[in-house]
């Protein structure tokens, strides 16, 4: 059964501003690492990023995070290990 899931765009956002400052297109990846480190997908030159800090999996559902990274990863101000991206 061929793959459904859509393709991906991540957007950085400025911190204060929440305005876009770059965007990366996914078209058929199914594994996209983050993190400060040059073999990632999207390089983050950030004190508090990890070399390999998450992984976005593509699965039949759709997209999933992973947390790689010492320094952890949060979403909503919680701290998550592994959640569908939605």
């Amino acid at each position: 059964m061929k793959d459904v899931t859509p393709a991906i765009t991540l957007t950085l956002l400025h911190p204060l501003q929440s305005v876009p400052v770059q965007s990366w297109p996914f078209e058929t990846e199914s594994v996209i690492r983050i993190g400060r480190s040059t073999d990632n997908h999207v390089i983050l030159y950030s004190a508090v990023v990890s070399r390999h800090h998450v992984e976005l999996r593509r699965n039949p559902n759709g997209w999933e995070i992973i947390s790689l990274g010492a320094n952890g990863t949060y979403m909503d101000g919680k701290r998550i290990t592994q959640m569908p991206v939605i």
